[in-house]
C-alpha cells in the first residue's frame, strides 16, 4: 500500500474502517445486541396508522423492554434490518483492517495479535524477522545520522545501537550453542 504515499497515510483508510466496525459494534452491543428493524404489511396504511405504530412499538419493545415479545396482526411482519455478525463477517473484515496497518508499517500480523504466528516455534526466528522487516532499516538510518550528525565518519568511528536484547536466542539454542563453543564445534 506504500506506493507513493507514507505508511501513516495508506494505513489511515484501514484504520478508519477498523474504527467504523468497532464503533457500530459498540453500538449493537449497547442496544442489548438486539437489532433493529421495521414492520412491513402487504396492505397500505396511512401515515397516522404508521405513525400510530412506530410509537407504539418504540415505547413497548426498545429500551428496557427490548427483547419482549411483539404481538402482531392484520398481516404485519417484523423484518430485521441488520444482517447478523456472521452474514456480515465483520470478524473477518476487523481483522483485515487490522492486517492492512501491519502491512503499511511492515509489521507482521502475528506480532500485534491479529494474523496467525508462523508454525514454526524458534523465538529467535520470530525476533530476526521482526528485526529484518520493520526495524533494521530504521535503526541503520539513525546510527548513519549520527554518524554524520556527530562528525564520527572522518574520523573512523561510528554509532551502533546494541542490538542483544532484541536478537536474544531463545534457552535451548543458546545452550546448544555454548555447548558446541565449549566442546570446540563438536
Amino acid at each position: 500500500p506504500l506506493v507513493g504515499v507514507s505508511p501513516l497515510y495508506a494505513a489511515g483508510l484501514a484504520a478508519a474502517h477498523g474504527q467504523a466496525i468497532a464503533q457500530d459494534q459498540a453500538k449493537f452491543a449497547t442496544n442489548g445486541s438486539m437489532p433493529g428493524g421495521f414492520l412491513t404489511t402487504p396492505a397500505r396504511i396511512s401515515d397516522e396508522t404508521a405513525n400510530r405504530l412506530k410509537s407504539h412499538f418504540d415505547t413497548g419493545y426498545t429500551g428496557e423492554n427490548r427483547g419482549r415479545i411483539a404481538v402482531l396482526g392484520d398481516g404485519l411482519k417484523f423484518e430485521v434490518a441488520r444482517t447478523t455478525a456472521a452474514d456480515a463477517e465483520i470478524v473477518a473484515q476487523a481483522r483485515g483492517a487490522a492486517e492492512a496497518v501491519c502491512t503499511a508499517f511492515n509489521v507482521p500480523a502475528f506480532m500485534v495479535g491479529v494474523g496467525d504466528p508462523p508454525a514454526y516455534s524458534n523465538v529467535e526466528a520470530l525476533n530476526q524477522q521482526y528485526y529484518s522487516q520493520t526495524l533494521q532499516s530504521h535503526i541503520e538510518s539513525i546510527e548513519l545520522c549520527l554518524d554524520e550528525g556527530l562528525g564520527l565518519a572522518q574520523s573512523g568511528y561510528g554509532s551502533e545501537f546494541d542490538l542483544n536484547g532484541l536478537l536474544r536466542m531463545d534457552s535451548a539454542t543458546k545452550i546448544e550453542a555454548l555447548s558446541k563453543g565449549v566442546g570446540g564445534g563438536i
